[in-house]
């Protein structure tokens, strides 16, 4: 698959950027909550979270403590901010993981399997932040920073233009030559792992004031470049504080 170079032209307009990675197209709870912000259905679920996980799999993989927290938030379908805001990285990373295998790994086909809806994007933004790559001090610190983010076409942007620079280090993509040793071995791209993120977020920085000081951006593009200047720069503390904590 192709991977947008961030050698590419940074000066061709935000305003037409399209996604610079193939997303992972399995059924996930992440990537399908993204898109069930508030989606408004006349259509009768046949079975709601909490029952559909104990008719066919089970809270059973979760400590006492686990469960009783996930099936307070699930029991009525819905995600909201606070209820997401009030539960740690860890927290959310294995909530993620858990409905993942208690929905997507059920067995049941996936018209039958009720969904979770989400009152905000920052929900959806969370969750796919506790897997975006392999370094967990990073995913903390886009986790954190995620949560400042309250525009939904800032918020797209933001994915989009960390993808394109994290390249094969973004784990939702499907990269067989990142994912395979044996294919990974004969890669060209020998070098494509990231060992030094203080370094690589610092880089992103630099770009980004140079994209908003040139003069040949136009303003509605400076605009856009200055909130993603501003976001990456919140990362980049963000990282740099978790770094310092760690």
């Amino acid at each position: 698959m192709e991977i947008l170079s961030t050698n590419s032209n940074p000066y061709s307009t935000i305003s037409s950027s399209q996604t610079s990675t193939t997303q992972n197209s399995n059924n996930s709870f992440a990537t399908l909550l993204n898109t069930q912000i508030e989606e408004t259905t006349e259509k009768k679920e046949t079975f709601r979270v909490v029952a559909f996980i104990d008719k066919y799999t089970s809270f059973s993989s979760l400590s006492p403590t686990e469960e009783r927290i996930f099936r307070d938030i699930l029991a009525d379908d819905y995600f909201t901010l606070a209820e997401i805001q009030s539960l740690s990285f860890e927290q959310v990373k294995k909530l993620g993981d858990f409905l993942d295998s208690a929905l997507y790994g059920s067995g049941i086909s996936a018209d039958k399997i009720p969904l979770v809806k989400s009152t905000d994007i920052k929900i959806g933004a969370m969750f796919t932040a506790t897997k975006m790559t392999d370094n967990e001090d990073f995913n903390k610190a886009v986790f954190e920073t995620v949560q400042t983010i309250d525009e939904q076409i800032e918020m797209l942007y933001f994915f989009d233009r960390l993808s394109a620079n994290l390249g094969w280090n973004d784990k939702r993509c499907l990269i067989p030559q990142r994912d395979n040793p044996e294919l990974r071995k004969n890669s060209t791209k020998e070098n494509w792992e990231i060992s030094d993120y203080k370094k690589f977020m610092e880089a992103i920085v630099k770009e980004y004031y140079e994209l908003v000081k040139n003069p040949v951006i136009s303003e509605e593009d400076r605009k856009l470049y200055q909130k993603l200047l501003n976001d990456f720069i919140i990362l980049q503390k963000k990282h740099n504080e978790i770094k310092s904590n760690s």
